[in-house]
């Protein structure tokens, strides 16, 4: 299928793009007709048949014109149009494939109908179908109990659900047809206490023993549950050849519609009695028992059967002819497939969308001249409007005197939706959770398709939600057998109804019980729906408690790092049912304001522990509720912490705790407002201070282990106060430098040349290190270019700038005294360093301020480039803007709430991202509106050759790739993009994973290394971050971490002294022309080498590349790189830093 790219579209180029599409269809077939009116056919090419010009010079049409009108008013535009025609089309099942399946399943009516008929057993007696190969696919518990089962071939075979409807859905094209149990199987009693369920399944058993013998018609044959309902096997028969690699068929059953009284089925009524189901006794029943529980799960059950038929006529009926809502139906199955909302237990399956669409027509919310696109806007409008958990809404037209009201299908069910008969609950297994994740995203949606800005289409119809991306926080309760004994104990009556499943008996309560624990907290709880699974006919059924429970938690920003939870006044009666809630944490607590409550605090000291405050509440109250111990609870929020922490260790109560780096930073920004506030008041100023901004990553909270104050010089030596490293010892500590931009005023004192502003701002320097060492006491160290302040352990590097200094670099004097003005490198760079970054950082710290978990998400993402060993390959900016783009641009999510999903969608955007086709554009604050996005992809295609490979824009600089205008290169990229769509899979899958032990989070943090030509070792001693590394050693070197104390003999640190980083740098310089080098700049201990390979074809001699290159042989003029030279050198240059050079021959002999 193609999808034509998405964009926002205006109409007056709607109505350009459409023009040729509404021409006639003589003109726009024209080109595959020949020069004598024939179509195509096998055979030498024929002349074309020129085209006239007479069709484009005639006015459009009214029929033209009206096809223009209606795709304006009934379209957002005419791209949008074209997309939905366009999937529409890929998804329906197409008229030849829909005949041959008619045709086959009309074959396999007929053998159902031939069937012949069994003697007569009791439903105890199995054994003569077991016999046959088959294992009866039902949980029967009691085992005991009355009544025959007796095999008769169908009555009736009736095709049901969406296929006969036509509403059918691509890929997975189901089939769905009913055998009708004859009269003679069934007796009057046969719906209390599972005998009709129990007949059921022997008739499809007898069923499956006949057809899976049937070769020539039938390739498989297997049971499933139908909609994951325990008490309802189906079988699915796979077509052998072609056919059943696109369709299948269900075969369900069905009971005569007049055979049992509709009244017995009403959400009050029992029809299992408890008697029989606690003691497994079954004495003489009664129909009718009012002292029993009411069983509506059961009985909405045995009623699906009933109403089979009746309910697809109903649909065929009012959707026929309405094509537009048809198409519209498709388009939302389509919808809910994406989210993983239609399959499985409890799943908001398409045919209930498809009831709605009708509820929504009869009602006359929709209307057939509607097209899909408004059909599909209203009808996930009234689903976010809709309260089918209070007040349930029914599709019967007048409600007979036995028919229940919808006020006691709101007591029994979670949602309600009734059918026709109004008696059958579409949603009787449908979890409230689930309901509101389907309001959750018919609101998202709706937002997305009244944004202009966004590729709504993309977004909502095209792109999968898989559950691990939607949530903030993922959690799994596994031993769900331990509910077991929970249900028999305290919901034997929902047990009861629900036919001994105990996950569907007590899973509305575990929902209840964390809504409540939760709180505001949370903004969405949802419940992860599993894949119904699909077994063969002679083996064993899953069973009921196997597995586990995946939960997700949608937070609220606001509120989840709550640490308190605030109840009710004391000595009142909700203070009563709070501490009956919290059990032991509750507590009496006086607040500031003088009150006495009643209040629940939860552990958390630093911003690491604050964030899954939730896992504490959800641990605590599925043990106090339902036995559930905290081992069983694998709750995972935190699993890649331990990659953003420092391993220090601790001495002194008062030493700054580290966490994941966030106390630090905030400590470093709360010591750069103090040196700001420094910088403004000093005296003796020439020129006033303007701002002072920060601008390395640090500032914007996405630095990735943040600094922590030193008071150390290590193994320095001291050179007149200033630290040095020595030789033949360790490096000293890693010592950052925060580089800062001090703008000064702009007058007439500054000099009209760039070197002499230049000058100017040199004395600057001295000056301010003069002032700040009177004033303020700091250590301070001056240079041309920059000054670095020395405050409490951190180092400042102090930059002077004046805003017209960009304008006089780009001045150029002619030969002939003319004065010309344009960008040079020096200029670009400048104003890059001084202008561009400073709005940038404050930018993205604004968007950390509004988005709490954007800096840890940023952290992650580079610490994972990093472990990949390409950091050095894009600058830091780059990869602050991809995952601003995830928090400002999060269609069709919410804006992520933790790191972890930050992390995976900015993993996604770059595994998805067509970087030859699409921009990435950063809006800050919604400056750019729809024009603006359409004049940058404008230009981005116009110009795309041009172009850097990654073009990435934001709405300060909409038309200049700043950050990504010099790297990264197409390789590089291509690189990027493989290693996300490796590690986002694995990362995704062991967040859902069901172990417990042996789940590596780290995994995705390990580079390969079987793709480099040469790997060059490091010595760990002379690197400065060797205990940054993903994978530390327990007796690795770990520094101690000690409150900063000001000293009077106070020296300068070494700062940003890395000899692996000044290694590189000169490798680059040196050998940059034969290969590419790579490294972690945290903690990583080699250099990862590739050759050019383009460089190692033969060249002629050439003064300007005769270094390191040898005659290919003694004769030839010929030159080839001299690899054995370039190896010595890279010994050379790393002489005491490289431990070992290791070439991979396989690699080498490849490339030569």
């Amino acid at each position: 299928m193609m999808i034509l790219a998405a964009g926002d579209t205006s109409k007056e180029e709607s109505s350009i793009a459409g023009r040729e599409e509404l021409l006639p269809a003589s003109v726009r077939n024209e080109s595959n007709v020949t020069a004598n009116g024939d179509h195509d056919v096998e055979g030498p090419p024929k002349k074309v048949a020129r085209l006239s010009t007479t069709h484009f010079r005639k006015p459009l049409t009214n029929q033209e014109l009206n096809e223009l009108k209606e795709t304006e008013s009934l379209y957002k535009s005419n791209l949008f149009k074209l997309q939905v025609s366009e999937l529409i089309a890929e998804v329906s099942v197409k008229a030849k494939r829909q005949r041959t399946v008619e045709v086959y399943v009309n074959e396999l009516q007929k053998c159902l109908l031939k069937l012949s008929s069994s003697k007569s057993h009791k439903l105890i007696d199995q054994e003569w179908l077991t016999k046959r190969g088959v294992n009866i696919p039902l949980e029967q518990e009691p085992w005991e109990v009355k009544g025959n089962f007796k095999f008769v071939p169908p009555t009736h075979v009736h095709s049901v659900g969406s296929f006969s409807a036509g509403l059918s859905c691509k890929p997975h094209v189901h089939a769905d047809i009913a055998v009708e149990i004859p009269l003679e199987c069934l007796q009057e009693k046969d719906n209390l206490n599972h005998r009709y369920h129990r007949k059921r399944v022997l008739y499809l058993s007898f069923i499956a023993t006949k057809i899976v013998k049937l070769h020539s018609l039938v390739a498989s044959v297997n049971f499933t549950y139908h909609q994951g309902e325990h008490m309802k096997p189906i079988l699915v028969i796979t077509p052998p050849g072609k056919l059943g690699k696109h369709c299948a068929v269900r075969l369900h059953t069905c009971i005569p519609q007049d055979f049992f009284k509709f009244s017995r089925f009403s959400p009050s009524k029992n029809n299992v009695r408890s008697t029989w189901y606690k003691n497994g006794i079954e004495s003489e029943v009664t129909l009718v028992d009012h002292s029993e529980p009411a069983t509506p799960h059961y009985n909405n059950s045995l009623l699906m059967d009933m109403t089979h038929s009746k309910n697809t006529c109903f649909l065929q009926q009012t959707l026929e002819g309405a094509e537009s809502i048809q198409h519209a139906t498709l388009l939302l199955k389509v919808w809910l497939r994406q989210r993983d909302l239609d399959q499985g237990r409890g799943a908001f399956t398409g045919f209930v969308m498809s009831m709605f669409a009708a509820y929504l027509l009869r009602k006359g919310k929709l209307s057939r001249v509607m097209s899909s696109y408004q059909v599909v806007r209203i009808v996930l409008h009234e689903l976010v409007e809709a309260d089918w958990m209070n007040k349930g809404i029914s599709l019967a037209e007048t409600a007979e005197g036995s028919c229940p009201c919808l006020t006691e299908f709101d007591k029994a069910f979670d949602v309600v939706f009734v059918d026709v008969s109004g008696y059958v609950n579409f949603c009787a297994s449908l979890l409230c959770t689930t309901f509101l994740r389907v309001q959750h995203e018919a609101q998202l949606s709706m937002e997305h398709l009244n944004c202009n800005t966004a590729d709504s289409f993309h977004h909502i119809l095209m792109k999968k939600i898989p559950f691990a991306r939607k949530f903030d926080h993922l959690f799994r309760v596994e031993n769900i057998e331990l509910l077991s004994a929970v249900a028999q104990r305290q919901f034997s009556a929902q047990l009861m109804d629900r036919c001994g499943d105990a996950v569907s008996a007590v899973l509305p309560h575990v929902i209840k019980v964390l809504q409540q624990g939760l709180g505001k907290r949370v903004r969405l709880l949802d419940i992860k729906l599993e894949t119904t699974p699909k077994w063969c006919i002679d083996t064993c059924h899953p069973a009921l408690t196997r597995g586990s429970l995946a939960f997700g938690l949608l937070l609220n920003d606001e509120y989840a790092s709550s640490l308190l939870e605030r109840g009710p006044d004391a000595n009142t009666t909700m203070a009563e049912e709070f501490r009956e809630f919290w059990g032991e944490r509750a507590e009496l607590r006086r607040f500031q304001d003088g009150s006495i409550r009643e209040a629940v605090l939860w552990p958390g000291k630093t911003i690491a522990e604050k964030r899954v405050v939730c896992s504490h509440i959800v641990k605590h109250l599925l043990k106090m509720h339902f036995g559930v111990n905290e081992a069983s609870v694998i709750y995972r929020a935190d699993c890649l912490d331990a990659l953003l922490t420092l391993p220090l260790r601790y001495k002194d109560p008062e030493a700054l705790t580290y966490g994941t780096g966030e106390e630090a930073n905030v400590h470093l920004l709360r010591c750069f407002d103090t040196l700001t506030a420094q910088l403004r008041g000093l005296d003796d100023l020439p020129l006033t201070i303007t701002s002072v901004q920060g601008t390395s990553p640090a500032f914007r909270f996405t630095e990735v282990l943040p600094p922590v104050p030193s008071s150390t010089c290590g193994t320095a030596s001291i050179v007149d106060s200033v630290a040095v490293p020595r030789a033949n010892k360790p490096t000293p500590p890693w010592v950052p430098t925060m580089k800062v931009i001090v703008h000064m005023e702009g007058t007439g004192k500054w000099p009209e040349t760039a070197q002499a502003v230049r000058r100017v701002k040199a004395a600057f320097h001295l000056k301010l290190a003069a002032l700040l060492k009177e004033q303020c006491s700091l250590s301070c160290s001056a240079y041309p270019t920059h000054l670095d302040v020395f405050k409490d352990g951190f180092m400042f590097r102090l930059q002077v700038a004046y805003h017209r200094e960009i304008v006089l670099m780009k001045q150029i004097h002619g030969a002939d005294g003319t004065l010309r003005v344009r960008d040079t490198p020096a200029s670009v760079t400048l104003a890059r360093e001084t202008e561009d970054l400073p709005v940038l950082t404050t930018s993205l710290h604004g968007v950390q301020q509004q988005h709490n978990s954007y800096g840890t998400s940023c952290r992650l993402f580079k610490r994972w480039l990093s472990a990949q060993l390409l950091l050095d390959h894009f600058t830091e900016e780059t990869l602050d803007l991809l995952v601003a783009h995830v928090y400002l641009h999060s269609t069709p999510y919410t804006v992520p709430s933790s790191p972890i999903t930050g992390f995976l969608r900015v993993l996604n955007l770059v595994a998805t991202t067509d970087w030859k086709r699409h921009p990435v554009i950063v809006n800050f604050n919604d400056q750019l509106t729809s024009s603006d996005y359409a004049s940058i992809q404008e230009e981005f295609q116009a110009n795309r050759t041009t172009l850097p490979p990654m073009y990435l824009v934001t709405s300060y600089s909409a038309h200049a790739a700043t950050w990504t205008r010099h790297k990264p290169t197409v390789q590089i990229l291509h690189r990027f993009t493989q290693l996300a769509q490796v590690a986002l899979p694995v990362i995704e899958e062991q967040l859902m994973s069901e172990e417990v032990q042996n789940v590596d989070f780290k995994q995705i943090f390990r580079a390969p290394l079987d793709i480099y030509d040469i790997i060059v070792h490091l010595q760990p001693r002379h690197l400065p971050r060797r205990h940054y590394t993903v994978d530390l050693p327990k007796s690795a070197y770990t520094p101690t971490c000690k409150p900063y104390v000001k000293r009077a003999d106070e020296h300068m640190p070494v700062t940003e002294f890395d000899p692996a980083q000044c290694y590189l740098s000169e490798l680059r310089e040196t050998y940059g022309e034969f290969a590419l080098f790579f490294h972690d700049r945290y903690g990583g201990n080699l250099i990862g080498v590739l050759w050019k390979p383009h460089l190692f074809q033969s060249s002629d001699p050439m003064v300007s590349h005769m270094a390191a290159r040898l005659p290919t042989s003694p004769s030839s003029t010929k030159l080839l790189p001299n690899v054995q030279g370039i190896l010595e050198g890279f010994k050379l240059l790393g002489q005491g830093l490289v431990t070992s050079v290791d070439c991979k021959t396989e690699n080498w002999n490849t490339i030569s």
